[in-house]
């Protein structure tokens, strides 16, 4: 390792270090601030998954939601933030093209918030459209596939770019078979490997990828964080494969109950 290469490394350990203590510690004083919480009654797939604790989303809600009324007071327009969330994914690709995996998850985590917010924004702002979701939707993918682009490069000597396309697979099919649903009649968007989970655990990777590394230094560098890609693919293409038959089931359910109501008339 170059001297660059050593002082490169000692700032990702610390950065992420930091960040790790920072998110640690607001989630515990949330939750001691808020004793009462409980886990909600009848949960959708956004508010609670098993792989995803509520606590975690809970703690989001409470700090976005200033937020979203602050940019509301100042008239800031929720495709702005749209726009933000592509070029943050941007520069998580050149972090993780460039070896700054710590850096890369941090960028990751900062365009998954802008994507987050925007939606809430527009809903404050009674600026929500057809064309406001539909660009949402779109460069979420290209923001996706950006990171994922910077993925394969730093895994590009190594055994991991194989599961990375796994993950490429996974993620476009999950969102696919959702969209597919919906235009069919039928929105089903339940499953273990969502979009928040991928950017959590891929982000989360990112940043402890160093830190274990330092600790453990018989662990070859991005092992970590390859490992953590490996679990999202396969839990993606499980998300999808079972996304691809619930769908298909509902819309089976749907044409016998349509065509029963066809011979009753």
């Amino acid at each position: 390792m170059s001297h660059w290469e050593r002082i490169a490394s000692i700032v990702m350990v610390i950065f992420g270090t930091v960040l790790f203590i920072y998110f640690a510690l607001s989630v515990v004083i949330f939750r001691l601030n808020n004793p009462h919480l409980k886990r909600p009654e009848a949960p959708t797939p956004r508010e609670h998954s098993f792989l995803l604790h509520y606590i975690f989303r809970q703690w989001w809600y409470h700090w976005a939601r200033p937020i979203a009324g602050y940019l509301s007071r100042h008239n800031f327009h929720p495709n702005t933030l749209t726009y933000m969330s592509l070029v943050f994914a941007f520069v998580a690709m050149l972090c993780f093209a460039f070896e700054m995996v710590t850096f890369g998850g941090f960028f990751v985590l900062l365009s998954g918030a802008c994507d987050s917010l925007d939606g809430w924004l527009a809903r404050e702002t009674g600026t929500v459209s057809a064309q406001g979701a539909f660009l949402d939707s779109t460069l979420d993918r290209f923001g996706e596939l950006l990171v994922f682009f910077g993925l394969g490069v730093f895994f590009r000597r190594t055994a991991f770019l194989y599961p990375l396309f796994l993950l490429i697979m996974g993620a476009v099919m999950v969102s696919y078979a959702r969209a597919r649903g919906q235009s069919l009649g039928v929105d089903f968007n339940k499953g273990l490997m969502q979009r928040a989970e991928r950017i959590v655990y891929i982000s989360a990777g990112a940043i402890f990828d160093p830190i274990v590394t330092w600790i453990f230094p018989v662990i070859p560098k991005g092992f970590f964080l390859g490992g953590v890609v490996t679990i999202v693919a396969l839990l993606s293409l499980a998300t999808a494969i079972f996304r691809t038959r619930e769908v298909a089931r509902l819309l089976k359910e749907r044409q016998k109950i349509e065509c029963s109501d066809g011979m009753e008339g």
